[in-house]
This record gives structure tokens, sequence and C-alpha cells, in this order.
């Protein structure tokens, strides 16, 4: 679980994929430690948010952005074929 930011008093939170379970931005209150998720990224895009290098992560507006720190591959065509970005929304 990573922090985001504070919104309305709560710490906003990306919670890292699973093995084959997709990450999701929640919402943790500090004064009682209750969670809650607001945006579950769709369980499909699992394996390709896995393969994100340390995604920075951005939410706003009902959506979360993510984006891998560095891309590097053998090959110049797999480089080519790397996901650069990730948006998941309501």
């Amino acid at each position: 679980m990573m922090p985001l930011r504070l919104e309305s008093g709560k710490a906003l939170v990306h919670v890292q994929p699973a093995y084959r379970k997709s990450g999701e931005i929640g919402s943790l209150d500090p004064a009682t430690g209750a969670y809650t998720a607001l945006l579950k990224h769709p369980e499909s895009a699992a394996g390709t948010e896995n393969t994100l290098f340390l995604p920075k992560v951005a939410c706003r507006d009902g959506r979360s952005f993510l984006l891998p720190q560095r891309i590097s591959e053998d090959e110049d065509e797999a480089e080519k074929a790397a996901t650069g970005v990730l948006v998941f929304g309501e």
C-alpha cells in the first residue's frame, strides 16, 4: 500500500497488484484505520499491471494513472511494445 495524498482528511492510497489480482485505489481513515476501496482496477489488467516497473501512480476525478519509471527490454521491438501507461476509471 503506497500513500498518494490526503483527501477529505483520509489518506488516498494505491494498493499494488498481487500475482493474479489487480491493484486498486482506496482511502484509509487515520482515526479508525478503516480501509475503503474506491476504484478497483479490472482483473483482466492484472498481468499488464504487474509488468510495470515501480509505477508512478496518480489519481484524479475517479481515474487512476500508472506510468512505469523505466521501460527496458533486450530488443528494440519488445521495448516498443512495452506498456507505457495504464489508465483506469469509472
